[in-house]
Order: C-alpha cells, then structure tokens, then sequence
C-alpha cells in the first residue's frame, strides 16, 4: 500500500507540493505498509503512523494584494475628476 500527504491548498490549484510523509511510503519496491483486499466487504485496522518525522506543512497561499486607490471598471482614477453620478 503507498500513501503520501500532501497540502489540499496546493493540490487543488493542479500543484502537487511536498509529501508531508517525505516518501517514506511511496517506494513501490519496497512498502512499509500491507493490506490483503478481497471481493467480500473489509475492514482494515487504521495504520500506525505514530513515529513517522512529518515535513512542515505548506504555509497558505497568499491572497493577492488589492491595490489601493480608486477604481472604475479596473482603471485608477482620481477620486477629484471621476464621474458623479
């Protein structure tokens, strides 16, 4: 079984980011983690994951800066010779 986890923020924008799991259990060669699937309903026990060293999530995207000032239809205007309605 591989897993990795990565920042919902991140994926949703089409970014993949960094595995907080930093691979440990993405190696197709050689999985730290087993499970037996069959055609009947199955109940896996959670996996323990207690010891793994998680990398730093992500910091949140930073929302762009609005730029300050008047606007009309998304152009600058002065706030003195704009129209009045």
């Amino acid at each position: 079984m591989l897993i990795e986890w990565r920042n919902r923020a991140e994926r949703a924008k089409g970014s993949q980011g960094p595995d907080r799991l930093k691979g440990r259990y993405t190696d197709r060669r050689h999985p730290l983690l087993h499970a037996v699937v069959t055609a009947r309903p199955n109940h896996l026990p959670p996996f323990d994951l207690r010891g793994v060293d998680l990398a730093a999530a992500a910091p949140p995207p930073k929302k762009p800066e609005r730029p300050k000032g008047f606007f009309l239809n998304g152009k600058a205007v002065d706030p003195e010779s704009a129209p009045k309605k």
